[in-house]
């Protein structure tokens, strides 16, 4: 799934949607041991999947994000796709008020 046409808070809300119906139909192991599990087996497969939707919607944004994906996936510590949705939603609000403050200087340069 891409953006598209779409702004960054409908794109993350639909594959979030999606990601919640497959873990509703693939969801986690859990460690049914019981002498609770110490390996981190589990958790490393929660790790995994944060990691893998962090990429998928990062790798599914529009051209003009990439410089705040390339700064995210340049990261050391690797964010949760809630926290890169975050970066990436301010990074929109940022177009839009340079977008604001264009259209606004060029109306008061015309009168």
């Amino acid at each position: 799934m891409s953006q598209g046409t779409l702004d960054v808070s409908r794109y993350y809300i639909e594959l979030k949607s999606s990601w919640d119906e497959l873990e509703n139909f693939h969801p986690l192991p859990t460690c049914k041991c019981v002498i609770q599990c110490s390996c981190g087996a589990v958790q490393s497969l929660k790790t995994l999947r944060d990691q893998d939707y962090t990429i998928r919607f990062l790798k599914g944004l529009n051209d003009e994000y990439s410089h705040v994906q390339s700064q995210i996936l340049l990261m050391d510590h690797f964010l949760s796709v809630a926290k890169a949705f975050a970066l990436v939603t301010q990074q929109e609000l940022q177009f839009h008020i340079s977008v604001i403050a264009e259209t606004d200087g060029e109306s008061k340069s015309n009168t």
